[in-house]
Parts: structure tokens; C-alpha cells; sequence
């Protein structure tokens, strides 16, 4: 062998020299045969076929650099091979050699170590079921035609890193049982690894499947198959690129997969796969990817920093997906189930929805995906982070969002949110108000923002959530940022016509203004104070209808005691005479309750109700009523009108649709 390039190789052998010069150039490359001083090319006919006979099955060769034909090689397996044809190798060298013709090692036997290193294979290379029972590496290898692996197995590491597949590799139903590199490798035809099992991890870190364009016209909905292969361990894409479609339909990762950096500039399929660790894809772009999944996993499916560039429908069933920074250029449709997710920092080019799934997920051909989920785990989806989104064109519909951060988001009044989607809600029952004061506390829909406030703030932290350790480092949430994320997510709901749920952030609103200390002077602050105590803004129907009948009790109380005159005032009439003419006036008398009155009379309790009904909707019951009676009157028609409303205004907001 006396390729230019392959004289810059280090030489670690004693090589044949056939050819070589004065110029300093090595000349052939072949490694010598034994007893002889030429490479198993250069010797003559004579002894080429000595020392084919000497050879017997099982045994040592190194044919290093050597320059093999057709012929030559299948001499060499002859040489080599039982009565059954098929060969067998102890250790078997044959670094940076090169292959004139087609190479079929199919059904050989490698007991040794199997050294293919910078190796250029010119025509088709066939290993089928080709057992490597020790160290087997391709690495730097250039196979010119294709290179058929089917069904075989390696039983120790594997190495093809940077090889280049210039045809068709196949190793469909192979078995890696170690250590499997294929990290740099170049795919430059259809690549096929349909059934494979990779016992321990698989690298294929850096690898590019590129094809010609002209290649990818006639065969693009086939380029490379991982279809059914089982990884056993952690597999490594990080940095691979993808020119052409690929497909994992019904691949299983056992260990943890790694795609982050990877390019898929064609559509990506993968339906049916069950990772049963940690999925990783991030910073990966998808070009053209139309539909996701299904896919099952049972660790975390993270997505930071993933580009979508094309219309796609993702349907995930995982424990967490992470989409922080996450761009989706186009519109997008992620349906989910049992994951909690991080939409942090996450870029919505146009409409996306996220909608959580109640049935196991169909299969596009047909079937449900089996799910691998402990019992009793609840299906719910739940979003923990909007925190930088301009979520004006994100829809959420059945989500869990009562650990969901909202402070920093953008456009919250224009967030459509739909179904049985559910916040947080405040702590219910009798609770206590600063040290012994008792208050019953009206659930209510709150964000979780409004938790992590209250319970830092120490006054009353029971039955709040605290903010979770990994967010203390940021700036607390303050009423004033809390009154504006309740305002815009009250006029989203608003929008949606889901008026009793804008009554809760409008109560939510209010109540970050009333314990803002910051802003707004102490005289709004009483005012707000006052709009709470009696009818919690008007949207807590039960408080003003109780103070609405509080006042009515006490009012008619208090006519019965001292309101209503003891007997009905007389009309006296008195005049002067003067000369020829008499001035006569009638003054009536003043009403006082008298001494040995009955107060508690059914009479008594008849005008009096009439007189506190008629003060509230500001008719005059023509009875005369005693100096206090008139205050009661008044005081009747001040706040009677008021709480009646406040108690119709709330009743408005909760049944109003």
C-alpha cells in the first residue's frame, strides 16, 4: 500500500518497502510476513502459498497496510476457514490496509483482537453474523460501497468513531454486549440499525448522517432507522446532525439519552418510545419536524433551549419537561401527561397550546402507547414557571397551575385559559387573625406568587406554601407586582367570560392594594380596608348580607326600644285673642316614648320593621319616631341602599357567565 495519504500514518510495523526510493519515500506499507521481508502482496507465488499453508483456522495475522485484491483476501479466508467455509481469526490486524474489492467476512469468528483502523474498504464489506468475541475497531475507516453488519455481534467495545459509510450501512439486529463508538462517524447513505441492542453505552456523539441532495430527493422518507433498538445503557447523540429523516418508532432507553446540540433538518420520528431515564434535547433544532411522539418517559424530557422551526404536534408522557427558553418559531400543539413543566424564558413565535391528555396516548398507527407509570400517580399537567414569556399566544386547557409563576411574564391579559384548568387557592376554615383574633377564611383562587408572600411576610403563614428553595435567590415578589399580575389575569378571565373566576383575582388585586405599604396613601388604605370588612370588595355575597341584616336587627331592635313613641303623638292647638280677632296654632306634639311602655309588642315589632324596610329603599312609612328613631331612620338609608347593593353586586359576579 502506497496511498500518499496513508504515508503521513505513523508506521508501527515492519513494513515491506516495495517501491521505495532514494527520495525517502517508505514505499509499500504492507506489514511483512513472517520469515519473509515483503508484504502477503509482494511475494512471489511460492511463497505466498507456503505460508497460506502454514496458516491454520484460529490463528494469529497481521496484514497491516497491505494492498488486498479480491482474490488475495479470499485466498487469506480460505487459508483460515474450517470445513464449514466459515473463518476464524485468533487476533487479526489489518490497521490502515486497503480492499480492492468486495470483503465478505460473513459468519467469521474473531477470538481475538480485530484491528480495521484506518482502513479503506473499496467495494461492498459484508460482516454478517460476524462474531467479535474481543476489542473490534473500525476506527477511521472509510467504507466506499456499503457495509452490511446484520446480526452481528460484538462482545467487547466496538470502535467506530470517524468512520466514514460512503454506502448503505446496515446493522440491522446487531448486538453491541459493550462499549459500541460511533462519535464522528459519517453516514453518507441510508443508515439502518432497525432491532439492534446495545447492551452497554453507545456513542454517537458528533456523527453526521448527510447525504447528497440528489440522494435525498430519491429516498427521503428512509434515511436512518433506529426502529425497535434497545438501549440498555446511556446513548450519546450530542452534536450529531441528521440531513435526512430519521426514525426511533419503538426504541427503548433503558439509560439516559442524550441528544443536546443535534440537528434534525429533516422530519424526526418517535412514535412509541419509552425512555425509562432522563431525555435530553437540549439546544437541538427541529427543521422540519411534524409530529412528536408519543412518547413515554419516566425521568425528565428537557427541552431548554430546543428550536422548532416547523408546525408540530408534541404528545409527551413524562414526569418533567423542561422548556426553558424553549423557541417555537410557528404555531405548536403540545399535548401532555403526568409532567410538571418549566416554560421559563420560553419564545411563542405564534399560537402554541398546551392541554393535558386523559387517555393513554393512540399511537398514528393504531393502538394505545403502554404507559409505565406507577399506579395511583395523578395525570394531571402541571406548569410551574411562565416567568419572560409573552404569553399573548399561548392557550393552556386542563392545566394544573397552581404552582405556576406568573411575575415577569408579558401579555397575561391576552393568556387564554380554557377547560378545567385550576389555580391555588387559599388556606379554608377558621383560621387566626394576628395573635388571638379568629377569622374564617372563603376559599378563593389565588396564584402561587400570593402564597410565597404571605408566608414570608410571617403574620399568618399557616396553610401557605413556601416558595421552593431554588427561587429564594431572586427578587421577592412585592403587593404592588402581585396587583398586576391579579389585574391582567382578571381581564383574561374576563375575556373568557369566566366572571366568577375574574371575582377571585379581582379579590386577589385588591388585596395586594390594601397591603401595599409602599404605594398609596394611608386614606386609600382605610377606604380599601372598609370595602373589605363589609363586603370583601364586593364579591363576598355572605359578608355584606351579613351586615346587611346585622343592621336590620339592630335597627329594628333599637326602634322597638326607643324609635317608636309609646302612644301616638296629638296635634295641640293653642291661639291668642286680641281686640277682634283670635290667632289660633297647631303645634304637634313631641314624640316621646313614655313611662310603662311595652316595647316587646307585636305592634311595636310590625312598625318597626315596616320603618327600617321603608329607610332602605327610601320610602317614608308616615310614623313618627322619637329623636333616636329619626338617627336610626337615617343611618338606615345611608347603608342600607349600600350593603344591598354590594350584596346584588356579588351575587352578580359568581353567577354571571
Amino acid at each position: 500500500m502506497t496511498d500518499p495519504q496513508a504515508t503521513s500514518l505513523r508506521i508501527e510495523w515492519q513494513h515491506c518497502g516495495y517501491g521505495a526510493d532514494e527520495s525517502g519515500a517508505h514505499g509499500c506499507l504492507g506489514a511483512q510476513v513472517s520469515a519473509y521481508e515483503e508484504c502477503l502482496a509482494h511475494l512471489d507465488e511460492g511463497a505466498r502459498q507456503a505460508y497460506l499453508a502454514s496458516l491454520r483456522p484460529g490463528e494469529d495475522v497481521d496484514h497491516r497496510g497491505t494492498l488486498f485484491s479480491q482474490s488475495l483476501f479470499a485466498e487469506l479466508l480460505d487459508a483460515v476457514s474450517e470445513g464449514d467455509g466459515r473463518a476464524y481469526f485468533r487476533k487479526a490486524l489489518f490497521d490502515a490496509a486497503e480492499f480492492e474489492g468486495d470483503v465478505n467476512l460473513a459468519n467469521a469468528t474473531f477470538h481475538g483482537e480485530a484491528a480495521f483502523r484506518r482502513v479503506r474498504f473499496h467495494g461492498k464489506a459484508v460482516f454478517s453474523e460476524t462474531q467479535f468475541r474481543d476489542i473490534s475497531s473500525f476506527k477511521g475507516s472509510t467504507f466506499a460501497s456499503s457495509a452490511h453488519f446484520p446480526s452481528a455481534q460484538f462482545a467487547k467495545p466496538a470502535r467506530f468513531s470517524g468512520v466514514k459509510f460512503l454506502g448503505h450501512a446496515g446493522f440491522n439486529r446487531s448486538r453491541f454486549s459493550n462499549v459500541a463508538r460511533f462519535d464522528s462517524a459519517e453516514f453518507s447513505d441510508v443508515a439502518t440499525f432497525t432491532k439492534a441492542v446495545f447492551s452497554h453505552d453507545a456513542n454517537f456523539s458528533g456523527a453526521r448522517f448527510a447525504w447528497p441532495s440528489r440522494f435525498i430527493e430519491a429516498h427521503f422518507d428512509k434515511q436512518a432507522d433506529f426502529s425497535k433498538v434497545e438501549f440498555a445503557k446511556r446513548v450519546n447523540f450530542t452534536e450529531a446532525a441528521f440531513v435526512g429523516s430519521v426514525k426511533f418508532d419503538d426504541s427503548k432507553f433503558v439509560g439516559r439519552a442524550e441528544f443536546s446540540a443535534t440537528s434534525f433538518s429533516a422530519d424526526v420520528n418517535f412514535e412509541g418510545v419509552h425512555f425509562l431515564e432522563d431525555a435530553l434535547f437540549k439546544e437541538s433544532s427541529f427543521e422540519k419536524l411534524s409530529h412528536f411522539g408519543p412518547v413515554v418517559c419516566s425521568g425528565e424530557v428537557d427541552m431548554s433551549f430546543a428550536v422548532f422551526k416547523s408546525p408540530s404536534t408534541l404528545e409527551i408522557s413524562s414526569i418533567r419537561l423542561d422548556c426553558r427558553r424553549t423557541r417555537f418559531e410557528v404555531t405548536a400543539s403540545l399535548s401532555l401527561r403526568y409532567s410538571t413543566v418549566d416554560f421559563t424564558g420560553a419564545v411563542l413565535g405564534q399560537s402554541v397550546s398546551i392541554s393535558a391528555g386523559h387517555t393513554a396516548f393512540e399511537r398514528p398507527s393504531g393502538g394505545p402507547v403502554r404507559e409505565n407509570f406507577r399506579s395511583g400517580r395523578s395525570e394531571e399537567v402541571k406548569i410551574v414557571s411562565l416567568r419572560g414569556v409573552d404569553v399573548s399566544h399561548l392557550v393552556l386547557t386542563d392545566i394544573d397551575l397552581s404552582n405556576c409563576r406568573f411575575s415577569g411574564s408579558l401579555n397575561l391579559d391576552k393568556l387564554r385559559i380554557e377547560g378545567r384548568s385550576k389555580f391555588a387557592t387559599t388556606p379554608r376554615g377558621l383560621q387566626r387573625r394576628f395573635i388571638f383574633v379568629p377569622s374564617w377564611w372563603t376559599r378563593r383562587n389565588t396564584i402561587a406568587e400570593e402564597h410565597y408572600w404571605r408566608a414570608a411576610e410571617g403574620s399568618r403563614p399557616e396553610g401557605w406554601s413556601r416558595a421552593p428553595a431554588n427561587s429564594r435567590q431572586e427578587r421577592p415578589v412585592r403587593p404592588d407586582d402581585l396587583a398586576g399580575i391579579y389585574r391582567q389575569l382578571r381581564k383574561s378571565l374576563e375575556d373568557s367570560k369566566d366572571e366568577p373566576g375574574a371575582a377571585d383575582f379581582y379579590y386577589g388585586e385588591m388585596e395586594a392594594r390594601r397591603k401595599n405599604r409602599e404605594k398609596g396613601s394611608v386614606g386609600e388604605r382605610v377606604l380599601l380596608s372598609a370595602y373589605w370588612a363589609l363586603s370583601g370588595y364586593g364579591i363576598r355575597a355572605s359578608r355584606a348580607f351579613g351586615w346587611l341584616t346585622s343592621m336590620l336587627v339592630i335597627s329594628v331592635l333599637v326602634m322597638m326600644l326607643c324609635g317608636i313613641p309609646g302612644n301616638s303623638p296629638r296635634e295641640i292647638t293653642s291661639g291668642t285673642y286680641t281686640g277682634n280677632s283670635v290667632n289660633l296654632s297647631t303645634v304637634p306634639e313631641k314624640p316621646v316614648l313614655g313611662e310603662g311602655v311595652d316595647r316587646f309588642t307585636w305592634r311595636r315589632f310590625e312598625r318597626s320593621s315596616r320603618t327600617v324596610a321603608n329607610a332602605i329603599v327610601f320610602r317614608s312609612a308616615e310614623q313618627r319616631l322619637t329623636s333616636l328613631g329619626v338617627a336610626m331612620e337615617f343611618i338606615c338609608r345611608v347603608f342600607g341602599p349600600l350593603l344591598l347593593a354590594l350584596s346584588i353586586l356579588a351575587i352578580r359576579g359568581r353567577v354571571k357567565r
